[in-house]
C-alpha cells in the first residue's frame, strides 16, 4: 500500500534537525578490530503518533477511511524525526563504541575482548526502550562489513566495488545528433565563468566600455512562466462554468460514515461529468453514532457541491435508515434523527435535481 502525501509534506514546515555527515561516520567506524551491523525493523513505523495529528495521515480504501497511529513512510520530517530518537537513545555511546545513521547502527570494538560488553549495553538500551531489530539485516561480530555503502574494516576504508563496477560498466547516454555533447560543454563552460566573481567583473567591464558606443544589447527572457500563465488563462473555466455551465449533465456523488466509541469518520468521493473525481474525508470532532455520522457526511457533500455550482447530482448511500427519511419512505421518529432530516430537507430545493439511493457497501465507491 502507498499513500501520497506531498500535500501534506507541503503544508509542513521543515524539520532542521542535522542529519549526521556521512564520511565523519565512515571515518569513525575505520581501524576498529571487531564490528556489529544492525538494522531497525520497520524503522519509521515504531515511533508513534501523537493523537492529534493521526488524522492528517488519513487515507480511503475500499473497506473505510483509515489513518496511521505510528510513523508512516513518506513524511517529509520522518527522517530527521527518526534520527533525533536515536541520538537520544544512544547519546552515552554514541562515539564511542557505536555509530548511527538513521535506522543504519553499527557496534564498534577496538579490542575484541570488549564485544561482547558493548553489544550487551547495545541490547540493554534497545530493551530499555522497547525498540526492534530486524534480525535479516543484522551482522554479529565481523571484522569488515559494509556501512553507507562503504567497506569498512580494520585497516580502513575500501570503495564498495559494487558501485564501481556500475559506473565502469555504465553505457554513455545517446547524443542528440551530436548537438548534446557540445551543449553541454557549452553550458558548462558558462556557468563555470559566471561562478567566478573576476570573470563576471571583466565582463560587466566589458559592457561599461561598450555602453560609449551605440550597441545595445536585449537578453533573451524565459518564455516558461508566460507560457504556463497563457495556458491557465485560456483553460480555466469561469466561475459559473464549474457545475451551472450545462445543467443537463448529472454530478455522481458517494458518502459513507461510520462511528466507534471514541471517534467518527466520513469519506466522499465526488465525480464530474467529465470524469474527474474529487475524494475528501474528515474525522468528526465528536462522538456520533453511525446514522449521526451519515447525516454529517451527506450534510457536508451538499453543501460542498452547492459551492461548486453542481446543478444535477445523484447522491448514494450504504444507509438504509438515511435514505429512507431523506425519500420519506422512513418517519424520522429519533429527535436527534429529525433534526438532521430538517437540515437536509433545506437544501434539495437549490439544486437542478437530486436523487438520493441507497446502494451496497461493495458498491459505495
Amino acid at each position: 500500500m502507498c499513500v501520497d502525501y506531498i500535500d501534506l509534506n507541503r503544508a509542513c514546515p521543515k524539520d532542521c534537525y542535522p542529519l549526521p555527515r556521512i564520511d565523519q561516520l565512515v571515518d569513525a567506524t575505520a581501524g576498529y578490530e571487531l564490528l556489529t551491523f544492525m538494522d531497525a525493523f520497520s524503522g519509521y513505523n515504531q515511533i508513534r503518533m501523537a493523537p492529534q495529528d493521526q488524522e492528517n495521515t488519513t487515507f480511503i480504501t475500499d473497506r473505510g477511511v483509515y489513518c496511521y497511529k505510528v510513523m508512516p513512510f513518506g513524511l517529509k520530517n520522518a527522517e530527521a524525526t527518526y534520527q533525533r530518537m536515536v541520538d537520544k537513545l544512544f547519546k552515552q555511546q554514541l562515539g564511542r563504541n557505536k555509530e548511527v545513521y538513521v535506522d543504519s547502527m553499527i557496534v564498534k570494538s577496538k579490542d575484541a575482548s570488549t564485544h561482547l560488553a558493548d553489544l550487551a549495553e547495545t541490547f540493554q538500551t534497545l530493551k530499555w526502550f522497547n525498540m526492534l531489530l530486524n534480525p535479516a539485516k543484522c551482522i554479529f561480530r565481523v571484522s569488515s562489513g559494509k556501512f553507507l555503502d562503504f567497506i569498512i574494516h580494520q585497516r580502513g576504508i575500501d570503495a564498495n566495488q559494487e558501485k564501481v563496477r556500475a559506473i565502469t560498466e555504465m553505457h554513455p547516454p545517446p547524443l542528440d545528433q551530436g548537438g548534446a555533447a557540445p551543449r553541454r560543454e557549452v553550458g558548462g563552460t558558462l556557468q563555470q565563468i559566471l561562478s567566478k566573481f573576476d570573470a563576471s567583473g571583466r565582463m560587466l567591464r566589458w559592457s561599461v566600455e561598450l555602453s560609449e558606443f551605440d550597441i545595445q544589447y536585449s537578453p533573451r527572457m524565459a518564455s516558461k512562466a508566460q507560457v504556463l500563465a497563457d495556458f491557465i488563462s485560456e483553460l480555466t473555466p469561469e466561475d459559473h462554468a464549474i457545475g451551472q455551465g450545462n445543467n443537463e449533465s448529472t454530478w455522481t456523488l458517494h458518502v459513507d460514515g461510520s462511528a466507534t466509541a471514541d471517534m467518527a469518520g466520513v469519506g466522499l468521493i465526488l465525480k464530474s461529468p467529465s470524469g474527474e473525481t474529487y475524494k475528501r474525508s474528515l474525522r468528526l470532532q465528536l462522538r456520533a453514532t453511525n446514522n449521526e455520522a451519515e447525516y454529517e457526511v451527506l450534510l457536508h457533500s451538499l453543501r460542498l457541491t452547492l459551492e461548486m455550482h453542481v446543478g444535477n447530482l445523484e447522491v448514494f448511500n450504504n444507509s438504509q435508515l438515511v435514505t429512507g427519511h431523506v425519500n420519506d419512505n422512513y418517519e424520522a421518529r429519533d429527535p436527534t434523527m429529525a433534526l438532521y432530516l430538517t437540515e437536509v430537507k433545506q437544501l434539495p430545493h437549490r439544486f437542478n435535481r437530486l436523487s438520493v439511493t441507497r446502494v451496497p457497501q461493495a458498491q459505495n465507491t
